[in-house]
């Protein structure tokens, strides 16, 4: 919902939006093709996030006929629902991140979702997403001078926390 609603037509007092573990895909059941991607509005700065080893996303790739991929949706929310150009877009993409790792404590809402293999410490990720979250808040919302160049230094993809970045 927040990134279908960072669109100040609707809302003009939200300039920026972050998601985590989401897409812009939409069912076949409602009579479009399996993988079709909607637009985004696209016109406020957006931080998108994501795990490697997020169950939820991959069994929605598979629902949608793109494979057991929990990458997916996310990599084609970012390249097609985004047009970019603005350098304030940002897909993140964290190593061995799960469904529920933004959630602390726990998610009970969760319980029963075999997640895949930890392969991190989610309270390390947790950090960065916090870390990332608020530097994106302060770079690309509060337009703080140091931010963007902290955010960028942040997300370096040699952080063994993070598989990927992308900008647009």
């Amino acid at each position: 919902m927040a990134m279908e609603n960072a669109d100040p037509r609707f809302f003009p007092q939200v300039a920026g939006a972050f998601a985590y573990g989401t897409s812009a895909a939409v069912a076949a059941s409602l009579g479009h093709e399996p993988g079709k991607i909607l637009p985004l509005p696209d016109k406020l700065p957006l931080l998108l996030m994501g795990g490697t080893s997020d169950v939820i996303m991959a069994r929605m790739a598979k629902k949608y006929g793109l494979g057991f991929d929990p990458l997916i949706l996310l990599e084609y929310t970012f390249g097609q629902a985004i047009s970019g150009g603005r350098e304030d877009s940002y897909l993140l993409i964290l190593k061995g991140a799960q469904h529920s790792t933004i959630s602390h404590p726990f998610d009970l809402t969760q319980v029963g979702i075999s997640d895949l293999r930890r392969t991190q410490s989610e309270d390390k990720i947790r950090d960065l997403m916090a870390e990332a979250i608020g530097l994106f808040i302060d770079a690309h919302v509060r337009q703080q001078p140091t931010a963007l160049r902290a955010l960028n230094e942040l997300l370096d993809p040699a952080n063994p926390l993070i598989a990927s970045v992308e900008r647009k």
